[in-house]
């Protein structure tokens, strides 16, 4: 989630953030937060996910006077010339991450790269996870109220940005993710454990002969595989997770490049801390650019 800072911001250079539903903010909410002025802002909010609404609400809170945008909707993307943006229905959102329900969804596969682009650091590097703290996760078994019983999650590397599945791989992604000086010690320093996750993940009866270190009589036939999560885990050169806040704002260059301030990597929980996230956010705004 990044925020701009000035006034008569153009949106041309705006682009949305990766898979946001896009009936999130509705109309009373553009009106609000002042979007229907299609030509300028005082402050515009790139991401209109639960934190970026979340600070938007704040600063417009603090800053009544300021005329505040959310760049989200499918129609500023295509206008911005966003790369393969494209609006999902219901189905095809299901289809892209399963576990996941909802009308219409915006999918924007090259914008995780937002502060890059206006002159940050690479690093921390974003590299996607099977769920989060690799590698210290060990067993899970999750019993559930219907009787069943879930095998994992354990952390291991995902394929791509949104490799739920383990068929799920994008090349030219996975060469990025290997590429990272970063990743690369990380791996090396877990080798041994990595690759025994990876095979535990694979092959459901290596998972089984862990959990029977603690219940015996389990087998194979009493669980099922559950379902995996994508964490976006931020990532330091010398291959540590980062697990504490990033704000970046005077790295950048050009006009707005010094004018923004990203929020690079947001801890969990986003969502039940997400009005406490956006205080920090309006606080950080007002250290930085003296609002």
């Amino acid at each position: 989630m990044s925020i701009i800072n000035k006034s008569a911001v153009s949106l041309q250079i705006l682009a949305s953030r990766s898979l946001q539903v896009s009936g999130l903010i509705n109309t009373a909410t553009r009106r609000s937060y002042g979007i229907q002025n299609p030509q300028c802002y005082d402050i515009v909010v790139i991401g209109g996910g639960i934190v970026g609404a979340a600070s938007a609400r704040e600063l417009i809170l603090r800053h009544p006077q300021l005329k505040i945008a959310i760049a989200e909707k499918e129609n500023r993307g295509v206008k911005n010339g966003v790369k393969d943006i494209k609006l999902l229905d219901s189905k095809e959102m299901r289809e892209l991450v399963p576990n996941c329900k909802g009308l219409e969804a915006l999918w924007s596969p090259h914008t995780d790269t937002v502060a890059i682009l206006t002159g940050c650091s690479e690093e921390p590097k974003i590299i996607p996870f099977r769920d989060p703290r690799f590698p210290f996760l060990g067993v899970h078994l999750t019993p559930k109220i219907d009787g069943r019983i879930i095998v994992g999650p354990n952390a291991i590397l995902a394929f791509c940005k949104e490799g739920y599945r383990w068929g799920d791989i994008n090349m030219k992604e996975l060469t990025d993710i290997v590429s990272f000086s970063g990743f690369r010690k990380m791996a090396l320093k877990y080798a041994g454990f990595g690759l025994k996750e990876m095979s535990r993940s694979l092959f459901i009866p290596l998972q089984v002969m862990q959990i029977q270190k603690y219940i015996q009589d389990i087998t194979s036939a009493d669980v099922e595989r559950g379902p995996a999560g994508v964490r976006a885990q931020a990532m330091a050169k010398d291959g540590t997770l980062i697990e504490d806040f990033v704000f970046d704002s005077k790295p950048g260059f050009g006009a707005i490049g010094s004018r923004v301030l990203h929020c690079r990597n947001a801890p969990s929980p986003g969502a039940t801390s997400s009005l406490a996230i956006a205080k920090m956010i309006a606080d950080k705004m007002k250290d930085e650019f003296k609002l």
